[in-house]
C-alpha cells in the first residue's frame, strides 16, 4: 500500500538537543516526581526553579549563546512551518479522530478531548505539522496522542500561535513550539520537546522524555466475532390458561 503524502520535517537546528526551552522562566513544583531528558535552556531569562533533586539527563543553558541559538532555531522552524501552504482545515476539537500524515490547520483554538490517533501507515518518515492560530489545550483524563503504524514523536510538530496547556494525567507526543507559554498539568507524560519562544514552561510531577519509551500504544482490538446465541431453555412447564 503506498504511503500517504507527507510533508518534510522542520529543521530545529541548534534546538535539537533540548527537551525544555523557554524565554522567561522554567518552573517545576518542588518535590514533585518530574523527570526530564535532554538539555534545559532559557533565553533571555535565567530563572529555573523547583528542580532540586529532579532527574535531568542533559545540561542547563541559562541565557548563554547555546540557548540563544536554540531559540533562534525554533523561531525559524516556527516561521517556516506556519508558512507552509495547503493542508487540511481541522475542526476546533480533534479528539476521537485518526489522522494520516500531512499539514493540518485551524485559525484559532485547537482542543483535544479524547484520544487522538496519528497513523503513519507503515512509513517511518511520516510527518505531521499542526498550524494552530491561537491556543492548544488537551483535556484531562483520556485525551492522549497515540502513535500507530510506525509513527515517530520526533516527526510531529505542534506550532501554537499563543500558549499550550497539556491536561492532567494525559500522554502527549511531538514537538510543541509555542509563541508564548506552555503549561503541563499534574502527572502528564510528554514524549517530545517543549519550546516556548516568548514565555514560560510550567511543570508539575510530569515526565518530559525527549523521544524516549513510555508513551501509550493503541491497545489491541477485541476479536470481531459475534457472541454465540443463547442456549434453548430447558425444564420449562407450559400451563394452559383458561
Amino acid at each position: 500500500v503506498p504511503h500517504a503524502p507527507s510533508p518534510t520535517g522542520l529543521d530545529l537546528g541548534a534546538a535539537a538537543g533540548f527537551g525544555l526551552l523557554a524565554a522567561s522562566t522554567i518552573t517545576n513544583v518542588p518535590g514533585s516526581s518530574t523527570i526530564v531528558t535532554g538539555d534545559i535552556g532559557l533565553y533571555p531569562g535565567t530563572s529555573v526553579t523547583g528542580f532540586e533533586g529532579i532527574p535531568v539527563s542533559g545540561s542547563y543553558h541559562l541565557a548563554d549563546y547555546v540557548a540563544g541559538y536554540a531559540q533562534a532555531s525554533v523561531t525559524s522552524a516556527f516561521v517556516a512551518g506556519m508558512g507552509l501552504t495547503g493542508g487540511v482545515t481541522m475542526d476546533s476539537d480533534i479528539g476521537g479522530q485518526e489522522l494520516l500524515p500531512g499539514i493540518y490547520k485551524v485559525a484559532t483554538t485547537l482542543t483535544i478531548t479524547g484520544p487522538l490517533v496519528l497513523d503513519a501507515n507503515s512509513d517511518p518518515n511520516a510527518v505531521w505539522i499542526f498550524q494552530i492560530g491561537t491556543s492548544l489545550t488537551t483535556a484531562s483524563g483520556d485525551s492522549n496522542v497515540i502513535l500507530v503504524g510506525g509513527a515517530q514523536a520526533s516527526n510531529v510538530y505542534w506550532l501554537v500561535g499563543s500558549s499550550a496547556t497539556i491536561g492532567t494525567g494525559t500522554t502527549f507526543a511531538g514537538n510543541i513550539i509555542s509563541y508564548a507559554s506552555i503549561t503541563v498539568n499534574t502527572g502528564a507524560f510528554v514524549n517530545g520537546r517543549l519550546a516556548a519562544r516568548n514565555g514560560a514552561i510550567t511543570l508539575d510531577g510530569d515526565k518530559c522524555i525527549t523521544f524516549g519509551p513510555g508513551f501509550i500504544s493503541l491497545p489491541p482490538s477485541p476479536p470481531n466475532t459475534p457472541p454465540a446465541p443463547p442456549a434453548a431453555p430447558t425444564n420449562l412447564t407450559i400451563e394452559e390458561v383458561r
